[in-house]
């Protein structure tokens, strides 16, 4: 719960609650680079918040 919160902080809602992530064949480049920095900066926050 808490990685979607920072995800949602970051502008990426990656699972819509579920608890799994998603990629599609829709999804640009960068539409897949922006993913991935936001889970990056999202698990340094939750790091720098002792979460993890």
């Amino acid at each position: 719960m808490r990685h979607h919160l920072a995800m949602l902080m970051h502008g990426v809602d990656y699972n819509r609650g579920s608890g799994i992530g998603w990629l599609n064949g829709a999804m640009t480049d960068a539409d897949i680079d922006r993913m991935v920095d936001a889970f990056d900066r999202s698990l340094a926050r939750l790091r720098d918040d002792g979460a993890l």
